[in-house]
């Protein structure tokens, strides 16, 4: 996509479009990040299964307890995509 309106969005000259693309761009570039990392949480999950089931009968919540140990694989990576996050926490 970027190979075909490059060229056109540059011989505009016009700031606003170029601005518009390149925050088009870095969102497009965040989404996929974001997504990637979430698809390794998943697949770290599935490889340490057992290791992340008793991380969440100890350390999960209501729902994380009951569920950790007889769930399946799948909720097990829902449960572990649910904990990342990349929002700043306060600080004191």
């Amino acid at each position: 996509m970027m190979d075909a309106v490059k060229e056109p969005v540059a011989a505009t000259r016009k700031p606003d479009v170029l601005q518009t693309m390149q925050e088009m761009v870095i969102v497009g570039v965040a989404a996929y990040l974001d997504e990637f990392v979430n698809c390794m949480v998943g697949l770290a999950c599935a490889h340490q299964e057992r290791e992340f089931r008793d991380f969440l009968a100890a350390h999960g919540n209501d729902q994380e307890r009951a569920a950790s140990q007889s769930c399946s694989l799948g909720e097990l990576m829902r449960f572990a995509r649910r904990r990342v996050t990349f929002k700043r926490e306060e600080r004191s």
